[in-house]
């Protein structure tokens, strides 16, 4: 419990931003992220051989960037096809991505 707390940020202060603020963040960091929320239109979605999760696509009004997005792995193994039309649902539609 201890090592999740330190290796998952604490999403209750979370930062909304958009992809120009995050680009040009200095303190911005793979190694220590920080919990973001970016609004924009989910344009779609996919997955690669051999990857864990799906690849989805989110644009706002400054650009277009790639979420690694990873559903919960029991109801990924067991019940893909509904974790795919859930997203089928929601292409072309106004989204929040919270993640860091």
């Amino acid at each position: 419990m201890f090592q999740g707390s330190l290796r998952y940020p604490n999403y209750r202060k979370v930062i909304d931003t958009d992809l120009v603020g995050l680009l040009i963040d200095p303190y911005a960091s793979t190694l220590c992220g920080q919990p973001v929320q970016i609004p924009g239109e989910l344009m779609g979605y996919g997955r690669k051989d051999n990857q864990l999760g799906y690849t989805l696509k989110l644009e706002d009004q400054s650009g277009l960037i790639y979420l690694n997005y990873l559903p919960n792995l029991k109801v990924m193994f067991s019940k893909p096809n509904e974790i795919i039309s859930q997203m089928e649902t929601l292409v072309g539609e106004s989204v929040l991505a919270t993640g860091w």
